[in-house]
């Protein structure tokens, strides 16, 4: 689920911001690069949660005359947010519609459950405004519903990445299946 990896980067840094050596350099350079990185997707890298380590700081040549400005070259490492296909997560359901379920794990939000990988015989109730499963019994058939906000235990199928900088595009969406044994709701297999 999470991997490292890392990246180089020139970083510009005030003359206050240097002002406590090169330890105080170092921290200005990690706040710069946090402000950053964290929270964004780095594409077709996964969605970096933390800079794990500054491995490299070069500084490079003045930027001009004046400038009071000083560049550096950095390599840094970073822990990315990054399942693979067929890793097992848990998360949220923030949604439902007729094209399938939508989840968080609290920090990422970009999760679809496609409805064609509901588990069989699941139907969208118009009226609930939620997916239910319809599990047939020898005696009656039961529903279980995808309920908002319920945990839901999904298996990664697809890691898609966008660089399309369109309203309704997503740099990074991942896609899951509840369609096997244990998937789905924790109510349902206590």
């Amino acid at each position: 689920m999470y991997v490292l990896g890392d990246f180089n980067d020139r970083v510009i840094l005030d003359c206050d911001e240097e002002s406590l050596g090169m330890d105080g350099t170092v921290t200005a350079i990690r706040r710069k690069l946090d402000l950053k990185y964290i929270d964004r997707v780095m594409s077709g890298r996964g969605l970096c949660v933390m800079i794990n380590q500054i491995l490299q700081v070069e500084p490079m040549p003045i930027l001009g005359p004046n400038d009071g400005r000083t560049c550096y070259r950095v390599v840094a490492e970073v822990i990315l947010f990054k399942p693979l296909p067929r890793e097992v997560l848990l998360a949220t359901i923030i949604s439902g519609d007729a094209l399938g379920l939508r989840l968080s794990t609290g920090f990422f939000q970009d999760i679809r459950i496609p409805a064609h990988m509901l588990p069989t015989n699941s139907k969208f109730d118009e009226g609930e405004g939620q997916w239910k499963w319809v599990v047939e019994g020898v005696d009656r058939n039961q529903d279980l519903y995808f309920e908002i906000g319920a945990l839901c235990r999904f298996r990664v199928v697809d890691l898609v990445f966008s660089n399309d900088k369109k309203d309704d595009s997503v740099p990074m969406l991942l896609i899951g299946t509840v369609n096997d044994s244990g998937l789905g709701l924790d109510i349902w297999w206590v």
